[in-house]
């Protein structure tokens, strides 16, 4: 579970967030907000900082109709992290992770993502369409697809943490999403609490695939 306990959150407090805080994308990393879609995609690293990739400014993307992988990556491509945390320490041991508690018994890096678009359909990880809910799970222990009106978002997250960013980025998981129409879509590191104790990022490879 995450250890940082977070409130029960109704789906319209969820739709509202995410409805209304999206802007525009870093310099360099992504297309123009009003750009059309190109359907000759090419393959784009998404760099996302703890402290600054959240709900109220995430990185965005306008991708043509279709499917899409998105995969964590290390630094050798062009990141400038490998995992984060909502922690400003760190006190896991163990390299295969240490379980995340309420209240919070290990802190550490950890791996989760989040991917938001109103046309998002199927999404898949591990080779399994993830659970559809109608508003954010308190904990976030296991990944979900949000599907709340014209609202839709998934984050691919664990029960787990680590003791640097190496060991969290090998537990990481790719993840697959089909988009019915054009559509702009958001990446984001979610964190419901504050941000200022964040550290690191993640580095996300997102690549076409049909």
């Amino acid at each position: 579970m995450f250890a940082k306990p977070l409130p029960f959150l109704s789906a319209l407090l969820c739709t509202s967030l995410l409805a209304t805080t999206l802007v525009q994308a870093a310099p360099n990393q992504a297309p123009k907000p009003n750009a059309k879609p190109r359907n000759n995609f090419e393959t784009q690293i998404i760099k996302l900082d703890a402290r600054v990739h959240g709900a109220d400014n995430p990185i965005r993307l306008n991708l043509p109709q279709g499917s899409y992988e998105v995969k964590p990556v290390s630094k050798a491509a062009g990141g400038q992290y490998e995992a984060w945390s909502v922690w400003d320490r760190t006190n896991c041991p163990r390299s295969k992770g240490c379980p995340r508690l309420v209240p919070t018994r290990f802190t550490g890096m950890h791996n989760n993502y989040y991917v938001s678009s109103a046309q998002l359909s199927q999404v898949i990880v591990d080779g399994k369409a993830l659970p559809i809910v109608k508003e954010i799970p308190q904990y976030r222990s296991t990944s979900y697809f949000l599907q709340n009106g014209g609202n839709r978002a998934y984050e691919v997250t664990e029960n787990f943490t680590y003791p640097d960013e190496a060991s969290a980025l090998a537990a990481a998981k790719a993840s697959t999403f089909s988009l019915d129409k054009d559509s702009q879509v958001a990446f984001m590191l979610l964190d419901l609490s504050r941000s200022t104790d964040n550290r690191g990022g993640m580095t996300l490879q997102v690549r076409k695939i049909n």
